[in-house]
């Protein structure tokens, strides 16, 4: 329904307000969160399945991924290294804060 897609999206938002609340990027941590989310919103609605919700934050999840790859050695200098791990913690930022979960609900309602 309507309503717990809305729930949803407010336990979404207080997951976006602490990640983007960190002073430096923690990416152990915000995949620990990306769980925690999952794992509370499906114990508490069980219409929603694990696998949909998964699916819903796979592109966040991606980012994050790609944060976490970014190597050292891939970089000739150490600026460009920090640059990059930057640019691509911004994106795993904005990623979060695009979520929309809408779709989710599709087969709920």
């Amino acid at each position: 329904t309507q309503e717990v897609i809305a729930q949803i999206t407010e336990r979404w938002s207080a997951v976006v307000d602490r990640i983007t609340g960190w002073s430096r990027p923690n990416s152990v941590n915000a995949e620990k969160f990306l769980d925690s989310f999952v794992q509370e919103v499906t114990e508490e609605y069980l219409d929603v399945r694990e696998d949909d919700l998964n699916e819903a934050i796979a592109p966040v999840r991606e980012q994050l991924e790609a944060y976490q790859e970014i190597d050292r050695s891939d970089y000739d200098d150490g600026e460009s290294y920090s640059e990059a791990r930057s640019d691509a913690w911004q994106e795993f930022v904005d990623g979060l804060g695009d979520m929309d979960f809408s779709d989710l609900g599709a087969e709920y309602n």
